[in-house]
């Protein structure tokens, strides 16, 4: 049994759940090997025919990490079996309630703005097992289709669909704790229209209340420090303390850890962006994003994709520090208090890349691939030009 599962049978390859006259077939389409595993369920990767055709849904099971044989698996129907003392333990009702939570966030969500969390299909219930049942068939999973983003305004494209998830859970008074790309489906309708939906709402926490006897979970990569620090308080002390470390401070420190990862494609080891050689993580900038296709006016192109790293890293350097009271100086004046009088930085780079090329970027041909990227720019996001302002929306939002 592998050890992420923690002693949790899955459900078979090529098993079935019936709920409801839908019948789920599992066939690990995911991985080979592997099932997703949380600290409360089991997460499958199902086909079931619709009156649409074939869909695909995201099947969570409540299935808690337990001492071994407190719950057992049905072997014709899958279904879980529980023994009555374990429903009735303080260990087993915690971990339900917090399931049920995510049930209740994610109807709550889906009310508020259906693109940031997989539109609410339903949960059922059959006997001791509990399921959330969700459609993403329009749906990706970032972490596994990073590949379609590699160049510079390819990566460019759902950055503020990264933000816009999160400041509408701001706005709802809710944080997001577990922020991962596993947790993230991008969504394109066409190539001027997409957005991000979060795929767990198992650990979202609704600031200012006590978290009384719900889990607190937090992913080790990207959790920001005071996240990961409460880990090492007792229950009582963590959750008393949870409403003052959990702060949008945290979430900032998530995206940017993240977004770092993303743009120079390696992990952010150490404690401070500042830490980090500026002209190493320049080079490497230009060397990841410089199109090939550039033979003339080089110096420039050059010159356009630094000033664009330059501007990435003064961002990051205001949300990754370690220290919280740090962070929260310094993003304020680097960020807030930023005088927004400067060249739309990706435009800018765009306008030099075509000058490079050849092209007037004020007069590129209707039919030419420039044009429609030129296009992409005007109608997407407001604020592709400058991820700072991105930044300064969230925590606008947050107040």
């Amino acid at each position: 049994m592998n050890n992420y599962l923690h002693g949790r049978t899955p459900i078979p390859k090529g098993g079935t759940i019936k709920l409801d006259n839908h019948e789920y077939l599992y066939e690990n389409m995911d991985s080979p090997d592997m099932v997703s595993a949380g600290s409360t369920c089991l997460v499958y990767h199902v086909l079931a025919n619709t009156p649409d055709g074939t869909h695909y849904f995201m099947l969570k099971e409540f299935y808690p990490i337990l001492e071994k044989g407190m719950i057992s698996r049905h072997p014709v129907t899958n279904k879980l079996i529980v023994d009555e003392t374990t429903k009735q333990s303080t260990e087993y009702q915690t971990r339900l309630k917090q399931f049920m939570q995510s049930v209740k966030h994610s109807r709550t969500l889906s009310d508020v703005d259906l693109s940031i969390v997989i539109p609410h299909n339903r949960d059922d219930s059959a006997g001791d097992s509990y399921y959330i049942i969700t459609d993403y068939t329009r749906a990706m999973d970032l972490k596994k289709n990073e590949h379609l983003f590699r160049t510079f305004l390819g990566k460019t494209i759902y950055i503020e669909s990264i933000f816009r998830p999160f400041s509408i859970l701001e706005q709802n008074g809710l944080l997001l704790l577990d922020i991962k790309p596993e947790n993230l489906l991008y969504s394109s309708y066409s190539y001027n229209e997409h957005t991000m939906i979060i795929a767990d709402t198992d650990s979202l926490y609704t600031k200012g209340e006590p978290m009384n006897d719900i889990l607190l979970l937090s992913n080790v990569r990207y959790a920001a420090p005071e996240v990961k620090n409460l880990q090492l308080f007792s229950s009582e002390t963590a959750y008393e303390i949870a409403s003052d470390i959990l702060t949008p401070y945290a979430t900032m420190y998530s995206i940017g850890k993240y977004l770092f990862e993303y743009f120079w494609e390696e992990p952010f080891i150490k404690k401070n962006l500042y830490d980090y050689d500026t002209d190493y993580l320049l080079d490497k900038f230009v060397e990841l994003y410089y199109d090939p296709s550039v033979t003339e006016h080089v110096q420039e192109y050059t010159e356009a994709l630094r000033e664009a790293g330059l501007e990435l890293i003064d961002t990051l350097d205001a949300v990754l520090i370690e220290d919280l009271t740090e962070r929260m100086t310094v993003a304020y004046k680097d960020i807030f208090e930023f005088d927004f009088q400067f060249n739309g930085l990706f435009f800018y780079y765009l306008q030099l890349k075509y000058k490079a090329l050849g092209y007037d970027a004020k007069f590129l041909s209707a039919e030419s691939p420039e044009e429609k990227e030129m296009e992409l720019y005007h109608h997407g996001p407001r604020n592709w030009h400058s991820i700072k302002g991105l930044f300064i929306d969230y925590m606008n939002d947050s107040k």
